[in-house]
């Protein structure tokens, strides 16, 4: 008996110090604002922004209500803006996503049922229909627009991602969409973030009831999986359909800069309900938390640049943060 408690005692010690260990290795960080340097504050509010994007010197936010992008130096000064509503070149209707490539903009032009390529000045360079609502975009390649969609109450399973070339040729499709007997439950359970990596391919995470993250190659093949360590903070919530189910929220949205996944992790609201959190977790490509960040205010959409984050918050407003470590 007594070495059975000695045992028990030596396997709770080590286990105490290697847990010890790992939340040492973890490094913590705040978010620390910067004053964006606009002439007038309320172009930094929007009506419904969808996707921010930067390249090397400006940010691009895509409005689905206002049908238009409006371009801020990283300093957040404002520059000018593209598109209007429309169905004809550079005219918008409900765009819900855009990805950057280079010296082109590719935006989900959802309303208009298409893809349309403009440069960063908005003249556009072309476009393809597709026959189902745009949802993200990620571009691989000129020959590799990654496009997905969101199966709204259907009684058959279908590919959610899609491949085409700039001509609009449909080259593959893949990931099958989540079915049950309640739409509700579906559309929510199918929402899906698109992520590029190197090499052409890119990233697939399912936003509920999943801890992986799926590499895919260029042809749309499952290459690889990363598991998200354990101990991230999933958040769990009913779903108030015919049936009450459950669903485990995985990430409210997040951001891959360099070889690191920056996700914001949910929080619950006072009615109960999930919102947009105040947190960060920075997960390596081995799905391990890195460490995390801290920040003053919720944020609906950001992107992460070098030691910047430039964030949506709920008021539908720009907000510009400096990476510090605590």
């Amino acid at each position: 008996m007594k070495k059975v408690t000695a045992f028990l005692l030596i396997v709770v010690f080590i286990g105490s110090a290697l847990f010890s260990c790992s939340v040492s290795d973890l490094q913590y960080y705040t978010a620390k604002e910067r004053t964006p340097d606009s002439a007038n504050l309320d172009l930094l509010y929007f009506s419904l922004p969808v996707a921010i994007c930067h390249d090397e010197d400006d940010l691009f936010i895509l409005d689905s209500q206002d049908n238009e992008i409006r371009v801020f130096s990283k300093s957040g000064a404002f520059r000018y803006a593209i598109g209007k509503k429309g169905q004809g070149p550079g005219e918008f209707d409900m765009p819900s996503s855009m990805d950057i490539s280079g010296e082109r903009i590719y935006i989900s032009d959802g309303g208009n049922g298409r893809i349309q390529i403009l440069d960063k000045k908005g003249v556009y360079h072309g476009g393809f229909k597709v026959l189902f609502w745009p949802h993200e975009i990620l571009v691989l390649s000129k020959e590799n627009i990654v496009v997905s969609h969101l199966p709204l109450k259907k009684s058959f399973k279908e590919k959610m991602v899609h491949c085409f070339n700039e001509k609009g040729k449909l080259l593959w499709e893949a990931f099958d969409s989540y079915l049950s007997e309640d739409a509700v439950y579906d559309t929510i359970r199918n929402l899906i973030f698109l992520k590029k990596s190197t090499g052409g391919q890119f990233f697939l995470m399912r936003r509920n009831n999943d801890r992986l993250i799926y590499h895919m190659s260029r042809s749309g093949d499952v290459i690889g999986q990363i598991e998200l360590s354990k101990n991230y903070p999933l958040k769990k919530i009913s779903i108030p359909t015919k049936r009450k189910k459950e669903l485990t929220v995985f990430c409210w949205t997040l951001d891959l800069a360099g070889d690191e996944f920056f996700m914001l992790i949910p929080e619950y609201t006072e009615d109960g309900d999930l919102g947009s959190g105040k947190q960060i977790a920075i997960v390596t490509m081995e799905g391990k938390i890195r460490g995390y960040i801290d920040l003053p205010e919720r944020l609906n959409k950001f992107v992460v640049d070098a030691d910047s984050i430039y964030g949506i918050d709920p008021d539908y407003r720009l907000r510009i943060f400096t990476i510090v470590k605590k």
